[in-house]
């Protein structure tokens, strides 16, 4: 109860913050279309858990996204007591401008126990390395970043993946907690 608790608090503090993206966890039967459309990423995150696959310039997501995953960081492969999948945090957009403290979330991507069920997080999380806005640094004109996206990708991934856990908002050590005390029930 105590975990619970304190994940409702971080989130009502991420609350105060303006965050735009709602705190999301899905356990979904895999039956029918959600597995004709989400073949793809549903195969990605098994071959992850098979260690068949090694990170590249995205990885997968279960639920459809209208935007682009521009960055990823903190990959990691989690076996719960619910079933096994792969966490990370990251970005989505439609445009290369610099990422703000705003657009990251932390997400988990699994299978259940058996495979029947997907399992997906996505909670907001808050980044104090990141600027407050989207503005491009002083004298770069948005031609110039965006020529340089690829070097500002993999910086930023850097400063990221260099960050401790209690460095975020909430911490990630709690959003590995929450995905461990996910449970469901057939």
């Amino acid at each position: 109860m105590a975990l619970i608790t304190e994940w409702a608090r971080r989130i009502n503090d991420l609350a105060k913050e303006d965050m735009l993206i709602d705190p999301l966890i899905v356990c979904q039967n895999l039956s029918g279309s959600l597995l004709q459309v989400q073949s793809q990423p549903i195969a990605g995150v098994m071959r992850f858990l098979a260690r068949t696959a090694k990170p590249g310039s995205t990885l997968p997501y279960l639920l459809t996204r209208m935007a682009a995953q521009l960055i990823y960081a903190r990959y990691k492969v989690m076996h719960v007591p619910s079933g096994s999948g792969i966490s990370y945090i990251t970005a989505y957009g439609q445009n290369q401008v610099p990422l703000s403290r705003h657009d990251l979330f932390y997400t988990y991507q699994g299978l259940s126990r058996g495979g029947q069920y997907v399992i997906t997080v996505r909670m907001p999380l808050l980044d104090p390395i990141l600027p407050a806005g989207n503005d491009l640094p002083s004298g770069v004109t948005l031609e110039q970043f965006q020529q340089n996206w690829a070097g500002y990708v993999a910086a930023t991934k850097l400063k990221l993946d260099a960050q401790r856990d209690m460095d975020f908002t909430p911490d990630l050590v709690l959003m590995s907690n929450l995905v461990n005390c996910i449970g469901y029930h057939p």
